[in-house]
């Protein structure tokens, strides 16, 4: 008996001691608890990790972090670690559904796993397996009486805490409502802090608005009718010398103008019965400076409902009166500018409604000035869409213009129109609106198509012309090819008449046989002219000719004339001219020919050929000592069939000196006879086109 009392008496001992052992480790853990939240009060974070380092060494954990959800995410916020107990581990994100965290965010119980290599652990924990976890802790964090995040414990062995279930459990909820109250001041002083930021911001922006828009605050103690006034305030109105920011109400009335009193006192009063804000542009007099100023106010209540002061804001708006006037002059003068336009011109503000309109434009319109101030779409209604596009880009600053653009009306007519729309703008670069011209250009255009029609026409009657003369001139020289074979065989046949009957026939019959040979000869030579000028009109390329080169070929073919003649020819020229060698060489031909022909027996005939450039134009002289030639009339001598001499003994038919004229004509030059010659003749050729020869 006594053995067993002494061993009963050893264990009643024994629980004793440990029972008071578990109520020490308690009671420290309660002062660890304690002292992590007050030591480091200046730092949330700091707060933080300790508290979850005393749940690491009483549960005899690892490793601990408290998380946040948001949106569906899980964000780390602070991690401690028996390894790495005071660091601070950058902050990581994680999904949040499905996960372990989902699970123990549903309600605020305790979620203790001791050991997870028991059977019922559900599948999607045994992950922990994989990274040598084998127990963990979970309890829901609530701040501001909502679950915001979460506290958790994990160790790689089985759970081994010193306290009993019911302590651990009180040691988790007395950590977790020591986490939710740091985050709750850690808010609380990040919120005062972010309301102080922005208060000095507002104070700051204030400030720099008083001093940058001329502004200040005002107010109105209705008890005592005094008005107090900011620096800026005073400012604003002009007033820079106040030392006393506050003045009698009734003095103050007395600075403002006596024409816009009224208005003010008007105004006040409606917001005193309403209850709203108010606001009015006035003079201020400020010794004999006047001053533009806009006030806002609104009344303030108390809590009976009656009005004890107002208060509000005054600014100067000198500049902007001043903008404001010369805007208005500005417009004025470019609504009259509309107003007498001529065509049909429209001016509009930046909601297409019509300031001013032109008369023509009332008048194509068939509408009258009492449109003005309304909207031109109401006015003219079933605008397509792409007008109203084309108004909002003028609006936006760009210009756009057609002429004789296809139009049809709602009602189906059709009309062709030239517009033209662009922005008009205030003298500071704003748009105020659009000017929109448009001119109803159908007539116009039907007589346009109508010219153009016959333009057409005519070209087709050129043409037409065009072919009758070239079918004319192939006639010509058919029939002149035509003619040759008779002429020669009556020559032929005369000749051969008078020379085998030379015996036989009498004088009369010789005479008669003469004179038809020599008419043959005079019909050859006029057809040999007529084939000559036809072929002028078939021409070649053209091109810069060597004049030297043309007349050397000219002489070289007149060399028996001029032999015969015993004539001099001088040519001093040095120069090509822009045409072909075919319309050169029957010039020179025909000028030399006749120079060869109308000599004067008496004396030897001298062919001089010089040049000379006068105002950019070749001038090239062919001057003869011939018998002359008549002036009195110098455009006929170029026509056909008209002799410059017609008393003169030598045969001509009119037709070298038209030939040279018409082609001088084709070359864009002239040709003419050089007055008051004491003897022979002098022909000028003028040529535009030409190049000195070096």
């Amino acid at each position: 008996m006594y053995c067993l009392d002494v061993i009963i008496l050893k264990k009643k001992t024994l629980m004793n001691d440990w029972a008071t052992q578990e109520y020490q480790i308690y009671s420290n853990a309660i002062r660890k608890i304690h002292e992590a939240f007050t030591k480091y009060v200046d730092n949330p974070d700091k707060q933080v990790e300790e508290l979850l380092s005393v749940g690491i060494h009483l549960f005899g954990m690892e490793n601990a972090s408290y998380v946040e959800v948001i949106d569906d995410s899980i964000y780390i916020r602070n991690i401690a670690s028996i390894k790495e107990a005071n660091g601070k581990a950058p902050q990581k994100v994680l999904p949040y559904k499905d996960s372990m965290a989902e699970d123990s965010m549903k309600s605020d119980e305790i979620t203790i796993y001791s050991d997870l290599t028991l059977d019922e652990v559900p599948d999607k924990y045994k992950i922990f397996l994989e990274n040598d976890i084998r127990c963990f802790i979970h309890k829901p964090v609530k701040v501001f009486g909502q679950r915001r995040g979460l506290i958790s414990w994990s160790g790689s062995h089985a759970l081994k805490s010193v306290l009993l279930d019911d302590h651990l459990k009180d040691v988790i909820l007395l950590i977790s409502n020591a986490v939710g109250k740091v985050i709750e001041l850690k808010i609380s002083f990040e919120s005062r802090q972010q309301y102080r930021k922005e208060l000095q911001k507002q104070m700051e922006q204030y400030l720099a608005s008083e001093e940058l828009n001329q502004m200040g605050v005002w107010y109105r103690d209705l008890k005592t009718n005094v008005v107090t006034s900011s620096s800026g305030a005073l400012k604003a109105a002009g007033i820079y010398k106040k030392s006393n920011k506050s003045m009698d109400f009734d003095d103050a009335l007395k600075l403002i103008h006596p024409e816009d009193l009224p208005e003010l006192v008007k105004k006040r009063k409606e917001s005193f019965k309403t209850g709203k804000a108010y606001s009015s542009e006035f003079r201020l007099i400020n010794n004999d400076e006047i001053v533009w100023l806009l006030m806002k106010g609104e009344p303030v209540f108390d809590d009976s409902g009656e009005v004890v002061a107002i208060r509000g804001t005054i600014q100067n708006i000198d500049e902007e009166k001043a903008l404001k006037q010369e805007r208005d002059r500005y417009k004025s003068l470019l609504e009259e500018f509309v107003r007498s336009n001529p065509v049909p011109v429209a001016m509009f503000d930046t909601e297409m409604n019509y300031i001013m309109v032109s008369k023509r434009w009332l008048e194509d319109y068939d509408v009258d000035e009492s449109i003005i101030g309304k909207n031109h779409y109401e006015v003219v209604p079933g605008i397509k869409e792409g007008w109203k596009k084309r108004h909002l880009e003028a609006l936006k600053g760009k210009k756009m213009s057609k002429d004789n653009d296809f139009f049809q009306w709602p009602d189906g007519s059709i009309s062709y129109i030239s517009w033209a729309v662009g922005p008009w703008y205030y003298p500071d670069n704003e748009i105020g609106g659009i000017i929109l011209y448009a001119e109803d250009v159908t007539e116009l255009k039907k007589n346009e198509l109508k010219i153009a029609e016959m333009a057409t026409q005519l070209s087709d009657y050129s043409k037409q012309l065009e072919k009758s003369n070239t079918d004319l001139e192939n006639f010509a020289s058919l029939i002149g090819h035509d003619l040759q074979e008779p002429l020669r065989k009556i020559k032929a046949f005369g000749d051969m008449l008078k020379r085998n009957n030379e015996e036989t026939l009498d004088d009369q019959s010789k005479d008669l046989l003469d004179r038809m040979v020599s008419a043959s000869e005079r019909m050859q030579n006029l057809v040999n002219k007529l084939l000559e000028d036809s072929r002028r009109s078939s021409g070649e390329k053209r091109k810069m000719v060597d004049l030297s080169f043309v007349i050397s070929n000219v002489l070289d073919d007149l060399e028996l004339a001029i032999n015969e003649s015993e004539a001099e020819i001088n040519v001093n020229l040095s120069v090509k001219v822009y045409a072909s060698y075919q319309e050169l060489y029957r010039l020179f031909q025909n000028i030399i020919s006749n120079s060869l022909k109308y000599r004067e027996n008496s004396r030897r005939l001298i062919i001089d050929m010089m040049q000379e450039v006068v105002d950019d134009k070749l001038k090239i002289k062919i001057s003869d000592n011939g018998i002359g030639i008549n002036v009195s009339n110098n455009n006929a001598l170029f026509e056909f069939f008209t002799r410059g001499k017609k008393d003169s003994e030598v045969q001509g038919y009119g037709i070298g000196l038209a030939a040279c004229g018409k082609i001088m004509d084709n070359l864009g030059g002239e040709i003419r006879i050089l007055p008051h010659q004491s003897e022979g003749t002098a022909v000028e050729l003028e040529f535009n086109e030409f190049k000195i020869k070096k």
